[in-house]
């Protein structure tokens, strides 16, 4: 059994990595295989029902028509967005949306000009809030200039904690669940 531990041990440690949701998906089964071999049970339990999730999403997504912005960094500290290679980009597309920014690769700088010009039928921000002053969501509908963008007209922004989108690890599935349900209303 200790042996088994070991085994499972240098799996999860020789085999974590942050290339995609597959790599996360792989490192998920690493703790299965971990914990079929003696580790705590609700821990890996939790762990697997990530990978249930990911399966569901993809099975009742969109068709690709509406699209998505993920301002990852605020206005007032110049708008940067997740394009093509991040998680957010990959979650979107599980979704069914088309990321607004999949053109800009990795992590972008971006303006505001661009994304009035791309007019995103939702907005997801991982900005942080603290309590005071507007939040992210209110502080995105107050810009002057966005009143016609699409997401802003509709109310759709979404604001998420930075590590349930763009982090590997578990939480991604949460936030794709959060976006999920924030798109398609359940």
């Amino acid at each position: 059994r200790i042996m088994g531990l070991t085994e499972a041990g240098q799996v999860i440690r020789g085999g974590m990595n942050s290339h995609g949701l597959g790599s996360v998906s792989n490192n998920l089964q690493s703790i299965y295989d971990a914990w079929a071999v003696g580790l705590p049970t609700v821990f890996a339990r939790r762990q697997l029902l990530k990978y249930k999730t990911f399966d569901e999403i993809k099975a009742n997504a969109g068709d690709g028509s509406k699209t998505v912005y993920f301002e990852v960094s605020p206005l007032q500290y110049g708008l940067w967005t997740a394009g093509s290679g991040t998680f957010m980009d990959e979650i979107a597309n599980m979704l069914g949306l088309t990321n607004c920014f999949a053109d800009v690769t990795g992590w972008g700088e971006i303006s505001e000009e661009q994304v009035l010009e791309r007019n995103p039928d939702y907005i997801v921000t991982i900005s942080m809030y603290y309590g005071e002053g507007p939040t992210p969501e209110e502080e995105i509908l107050a810009r002057p200039g966005w009143e016609n963008v699409t997401a802003v007209k509709n109310g759709k922004i979404l604001n998420l904690q930075n590590n349930e989108l763009s982090r590997p690890a578990p939480r991604l599935a949460e936030g794709a669940q959060a976006l999920y349900d924030f798109v398609y209303g359940e």
